[in-house]
């Protein structure tokens, strides 16, 4: 064989091989592609034409540090009145005490109204008094005349209407009044000329006390006539000291202190009313009561006591007034109803 046969054939076998070997090698794997990556921009599109501007977002809220919740303060409910009735007894006739219940008694009429300040409502407890001098015959000024009686006659004018007011509360009236004045300005012989009072006792009385008057002096003496006016209080009129009798009549305590202790809740209001404002107020009111053979309270004042506050014993006095008891037996009575009055202790 020659060379270029040689090289021929051993081409043609090396074909051959590669050829089977390529027929017997596995297929070539598939390779899938990656589904490409979307990328976000940092910035939106500039596509203001089609799309609206997207709108500011606030940033997170910083969440507060935890705090602990504060305990509410502790709420003190206001005292409790503490309302005691003692058992009352015919005016005059207290029963027996030894002398430490005696010392106890005078503590608790004292009472107490510790460091609080109260404010009552605006009152004119006493008579109201209108005195004028309405016409002068003489050298006496009436002007004068009229500062004079104005200022020396108020208090004679209420006791001389205490005569008849406390019989009748509603008591009201004018008196004309004539007297003579001295040229040494005493004045004399005063007389009532009318009246309106219908309680002729009230208005002689009135007439005495116009002769009490000192006046200047003048040349010569002068006629003088004056009005007086009077007019019932917001405050009942006590009786004069000489019309405050026991009575002849007889009740018992026990159905006394029953009656009043039904009217325990508006006692207590009165009470309440001042409590707010003076918190340590204490003390006892003597609320001296007349009942008359019908078994009504036509007279509710204090004797024996001064409780602290006047506006809380003006309020229980008027609960009082009006009240119906049982008829006493023999005629009208007089009696006193001791009430005490405490504050009590707080409820925490």
């Amino acid at each position: 064989m020659t060379g270029s046969a040689t090289a021929s054939a051993i081409a043609g076998v090396a074909g051959m091989a590669i050829i089977g070997c390529a027929a017997s090698a596995p297929p070539p794997q598939r390779i899938l592609a990656r589904p490409p990556i979307a990328v976000q921009e940092s910035r939106p599109k500039d596509d203001s034409a089609n799309t609206k501007a997207a709108a500011p977002v606030d940033p997170p809220a910083l969440e507060a540090p935890a705090q602990e919740t504060p305990k509410p303060p502790d709420v003190i409910a206001p005292p409790q009145p503490i309302i005691t009735i003692e058992l009352p007894y015919k005016l005059g006739e207290r029963p027996p005490a030894s002398a430490d219940e005696e010392n106890e008694r005078a503590r608790w009429n004292q009472g107490g109204r510790g460091a609080g300040e109260f404010t009552a409502p605006e009152r004119h407890p006493l008579p109201r008094v209108i005195v004028d001098i309405v016409k002068v015959k003489g050298p006496h000024k009436a002007a004068s005349i009229q500062r004079v009686a104005r200022a020396s006659l108020w208090g004679k004018i209420i006791e001389c209407y205490r005569l008849g007011a406390y019989k009748d509360q509603s008591l009201k009236g004018k008196t004309s009044i004539r007297f003579q004045v001295s040229r040494a300005g005493k004045a004399s012989r005063a007389a009532s000329t009318a009246s309106t009072l219908p309680d002729i006792e009230v208005v002689r009385c009135l007439a005495r006390q116009i002769n009490t008057l000192e006046l200047e002096r003048a040349k010569a003496g002068s006629s003088v006539t004056a009005t007086i006016q009077v007019f019932p209080g917001d405050d009942p009129m006590p009786p004069p000291a000489s019309a405050i009798k026991p009575g002849s009549g007889v009740i018992s305590p026990a159905e006394v202190e029953r009656a009043v202790r039904a009217a325990s809740p508006r006692i207590e209001a009165c009470y309440r009313a001042a409590l707010g404002a003076l918190p340590e107020l204490w003390g006892r009111i003597g609320a001296r009561l007349h009942i008359t053979p019908s078994g009504k309270v036509d007279e509710a004042f204090e004797a024996e006591s001064r409780f602290p506050e006047e506006s809380v014993t003006r309020c229980v006095l008027r609960e009082l007034l009006g009240m119906d008891l049982p008829k006493p037996s023999g005629g009208d009575v007089r009696i006193l109803v001791p009430i005490r009055l405490s504050p009590g202790k707080r409820h925490e």
